[in-house]
């Protein structure tokens, strides 16, 4: 066995999971490495939102369900079509529960 066999394996172990057997059976070779690699990036047409915003969301979401963590509002978020960074969302679903919780509203942690 070459010394970059190991390697091969691993790749095509990839491939085939990600559906690619039929180049594989050709012989595998650059094509799907430079196809799968070059795969343009999924973009979506979604509506951004200020601070205000994302936190009336998330008031709302939490009012809801008060354990509603901040990954689930998120894709709830997202499905309605609006945009919010992860790590932005996550820091004011923090801000949005201390606001719920000194406000007189018991909230469980995540």
């Amino acid at each position: 066995m070459a010394p970059d066999e190991p390697g091969r394996v691993r790749v095509e172990a990839v491939w085939a999971v990600l559906g690619v057997r039929a180049e594989l059976a050709r012989g595998g070779g650059p094509g799907p490495v430079t196809r799968w690699s070059a795969a343009p990036e999924a973009k979506h047409n979604r509506d951004r939102m200020d601070d205000e915003q994302v936190l009336t969301f998330l008031r709302a979401g939490l009012r809801q369900d008060p354990r509603a963590g901040w990954t689930v509002l998120l894709r709830a978020l997202r499905g309605d079509g609006r945009a919010c960074e992860q790590r932005r969302l996550r820091e004011l679903h923090g801000q949005a529960r201390e606001e719920l919780a000194s406000a007189g509203r018991a909230l469980d942690n995540d």
